[in-house]
């Protein structure tokens, strides 16, 4: 098997403990294709303390978190949490005001 997936539809490659989580799960059925390149990113808690920092990437329905470095296993699904907390803390659009 090939270490890295390239897929043409969008330019990025799928590689690593995250490609085999990606394909034993469900792959583009169930994650989407991928929509950045593996990058390293940093997780902080509720309250900014850092949490943990490690490969991770995104695709079209959730993002993947290799913490294979630290003893454990590919994490999926904490983007939402985060991306919903994101969304939630922007204010609420104002409706326009009703004329007759």
């Amino acid at each position: 098997m090939r270490r890295t997936l390239p897929l043409l539809e969008t330019g990025h490659c799928i590689a690593g403990a995250i490609r085999a989580y990606w394909e034993r799960n469900g792959g583009l059925a169930i994650f989407g294709y991928p929509i950045s390149d593996l990058a390293v990113d940093s997780v902080y808690d509720e309250y900014g303390g850092f949490t943990w920092s490690g490969p991770v990437q995104w695709f079209e329905r959730d993002w993947l978190e290799d913490h294979s470095g630290v003893g454990q296993e590919v994490m999926a699904g904490r983007g939402t949490t985060r991306l919903t907390v994101r969304v939630c803390s922007c204010p609420a659009p104002r409706r326009p005001a009703l004329t007759s």
